[in-house]
């Protein structure tokens, strides 16, 4: 709460300055629940849950002279638990140093999805919740990065033509994760994105290098080496948003050091048809992490999403949805050694198929 008021006393002594300044935010408000006692993603249960995927930003935009611009986005959400915490986000500073070429500097998004730009916006995307099994199962931090990072990215147009663009990002940078007994320190983080445009399709391609060091605290206070080492991430994935239709898919690859995600493949597709001059969204969701036969967690999880929106305006989206999550049976490693009894994001192996209904109101301003 300091740094909020802090923050907000600073861009509002800019806003009464010489300086350019414009405010906008977002809100979503999430209520899930499941058939079942097993936690999924720690507190999702037969209960219900409503922090989980509760958040609130605040984003301030100011032109610092004809080449230069700032950024800030401050982030509450409820992922500590019942108790909200509020953070500074992103932080960037941006050069314009071409017409169409720019330098981001500064504490940055790390662009690799095809929602990265508007993940924390719910607005913005059809789901309740984005695809677990290609955007959670395997966090970005279990290969040594978050969804944001401190360095630079240059990013432009490499042609435009008509109604077609072909945009560029390269970026390089790290960061630190520090968890309750878990503390992450990525020593070279670089990538490259290539977005396609033309009419209402979007084309996505991504590429992403890291090497990051770690250190675990174990009950009994030791610390022992939890290193990820290097990981390489491969993505694609396009987007077609017309009058009637609209569709996304997704492929992503992991290839880690880290022996639980050493080669990990996951994908989704949704299909969504507008109704009644797009005032509802009718769509369904088909999504899978492969379980690597190296691996030795039980990550498999395939979900089946269904769900329904209802566009109140241009800013305020309703959305219900139900969604059917499958795992595997239990397996055994060729050691004959059990795997870890958590599977896919459940605290446990539910013994069946376990069923979720969502709901959300999200809304921007």
């Amino acid at each position: 709460m300091k740094l909020t008021l802090l923050l907000s006393l600073l861009f509002t002594s800019l806003q009464v300055s010489a300086f350019d300044l414009s405010t906008k935010g977002f809100l979503t408000f999430a209520y899930r629940k499941s058939d079942s006692d097993v936690a999924y993603k720690e507190n999702i249960t037969k209960d219900g849950e409503f922090t989980k995927g509760t958040k609130a930003g605040l984003q301030f935009h100011s032109f610092l002279s004809n080449r230069n611009e700032a950024f800030l986005q401050l982030l509450a959400d409820g992922d500590n638990g019942r108790d909200f915490n509020t953070a500074l986000d992103i932080a960037h500073i941006t050069f314009n140093y071409a017409n169409d070429h720019k330098l981001l500097y500064g504490k940055v998004r790390l662009p690799v999805w095809m929602i990265s730009d508007y993940r924390q916006v719910g607005s913005l995307y059809p789901w309740v919740n984005p695809p677990e099994e290609v955007y959670e199962i395997v966090p970005l931090e279990t290969v040594g990065v978050n969804d944001t990072f401190f360095g630079i990215s240059f990013e432009g147009i490499i042609f435009q033509r008509d109604f077609q663009t072909l945009t560029y990002r390269f970026y390089h940078g790290g960061g630190e994760r520090s968890g309750p007994d878990k503390e992450t320190r990525v020593k070279s983080l670089h990538g490259l994105l290539l977005n396609y445009t033309v009419d209402d399709l979007t084309l996505k391609a991504s590429y992403l290098n890291a090497l990051s060091q770690g250190t675990q605290t174990l009950p009994g206070g030791a610390e022992v080496d939890a290193s990820f080492g290097r990981a390489e991430y491969f993505s694609l994935g396009a987007k077609y948003d017309g009058e009637r239709i609209y569709t996304m898919g997704e492929f992503s690859q992991v290839v880690a050091a880290n022996k639980s995600y050493e080669n990990v493949k996951s994908y989704y597709v949704m299909l969504g048809t507008y109704m009644y001059d797009q005032l509802f969204l009718l769509h369904g969701t088909i999504s899978e992490v492969l379980d690597s036969s190296k691996s030795d967690q039980d990550i498999y999880q395939k979900t089946y999403t269904f769900g329904l929106n209802y566009n109140i305006d241009l800013s305020t989206v309703l959305k219900f949805e139900y969604k059917i999550v499958s795992l595997k049976k239990p397996a055994v490693r060729p050691m004959g050694q059990a795997k870890a009894n958590n599977a896919g994001l459940f605290k446990g192996h539910p013994d069946k198929d376990v069923h979720f209904l969502g709901f959300s109101i999200n809304t921007m301003f």
